[in-house]
């Protein structure tokens, strides 16, 4: 957005955090996924940057760690027909009913997401949530057959269970991200579930936006930055993202708005 505008300076601020949940890590402290030394919630650290820089525009990616979205896969990688059995961790339920539960819980959890935000004197109108991408598909549009295979021996995260998890886990999340978005005023930022139609983590490499398991452990040495976009992914997410900041931040004649309270609408 600099480079396109000669008039504007864009400082752009990072407080996300890998495995983050809106309650441990925006909300609350949080010690990431190496449980190190716990971070101030990610929502604290806006509010004191709001008072010393009025923050213009917030991002907001939130809500599939909530589900429990890692655990889930690690689950279904031991196990067949994953979402028929029962989940322990969670107690007598299946993982079905834990998932569907995990998501009747978000709207609250947004809501608190929402009074926080207010708290921190953010306008709901210069919140942007993305919706979150579908890394379930191979280069013709399919399936995953499997979604994830890892050999020696362990079992696949089969055909089946991406199907699952496409239709009971990651359609309602984004349904529910879309409903948050309305319910409380923000900008909703679709594209990516229909875009990365395609290019899952089981497409062609030419064709491939996520990180695969190899991947993962090659450049940091575990598997936890599988199922995330990469490079290519997060290029497209940009294009997703840029255009509608830019149609609120910018008139139609190219000058910036002023930052002030509230946005001309």
């Amino acid at each position: 957005m600099e480079r396109d505008d000669d008039k504007t300076s864009v400082t752009f601020r990072h407080f996300a955090c890998s495995g983050a949940q809106i309650e441990s890590g925006l909300l609350e402290p949080y010690k990431g996924i190496t449980n190190g030394r716990a971070l101030q919630p990610q929502l604290d650290a806006l509010e004191k940057l709001n008072k010393k820089q009025e923050v213009d525009a917030v991002f907001i990616s939130a809500g599939v760690n909530d589900l429990h979205f890692g655990e889930m896969v690690a689950f279904c990688v031991i196990w067949e027909r994953c979402y028929e059995r029962t989940w322990e961790t969670f107690g007598s339920e299946s993982l079905n009913t834990v998932m569907e539960r995990n998501l009747s819980r978000l709207p609250f959890l947004y809501q608190q997401l929402n009074d926080r935000l207010e708290a921190a004197g953010i306008p709901s109108d210069r919140v942007y949530i993305t919706e979150y991408f579908d890394s379930t598909t191979d280069e013709n549009r399919k399936r995953c057959d499997p979604l994830i295979r890892f050999g020696l021996g362990v079992r696949d995260f089969d055909k089946a269970e991406a199907d699952w998890a496409a239709n009971k886990v990651l359609k309602p999340l984004n349904d529910q991200v879309k409903a948050a978005a309305a319910r409380h005023g923000w900008n909703f930022v679709p594209g990516a579930s229909e875009g990365f139609v395609g290019h899952g983590i089981c497409a062609k490499k030419k064709n491939r936006w996520i990180v695969d398991i190899t991947q993962s452990n090659r450049s940091q040495l575990d598997s936890n930055g599988a199922l995330h976009a990469n490079l290519k992914g997060n290029k497209k997410q940009r294009g997703y993202l840029v255009p509608v900041v830019k149609a609120d931040l910018y008139q139609g004649n190219g000058d910036p708005r002023p930052a002030v309270y509230p946005w001309p609408r």
